[in-house]
């Protein structure tokens, strides 16, 4: 399911972090309705998430932006 959603180029990382967790939750109300076993619950469960990599946002600040900054406070 990890590969799936980190391979669909139309997935973001908030959207894959959004179907894990889904995919945890509707696991978890199975365990409970005893659809599925604990032991299978905890194999299906036991995902890594995925990890967040977006550009950096802003730009670089000058040396004279950043004391003007610190004279502010």
């Amino acid at each position: 399911m990890r590969f799936y959603i980190l391979h669909r180029p139309w997935f973001g990382n908030n959207h894959g972090m959004e179907m894990l967790c889904a995919l945890r939750r509707v696991l978890k109300e199975a365990k409970k309705l005893k659809l599925i076993s604990v032991i299978d619950y905890a194999e299906a469960v036991d995902i890594d998430s995925v990890k967040a990599s977006a550009p950096l946002r802003g730009r670089a600040l000058s040396k004279q932006e950043v004391s003007a900054l610190m004279r502010v406070w």
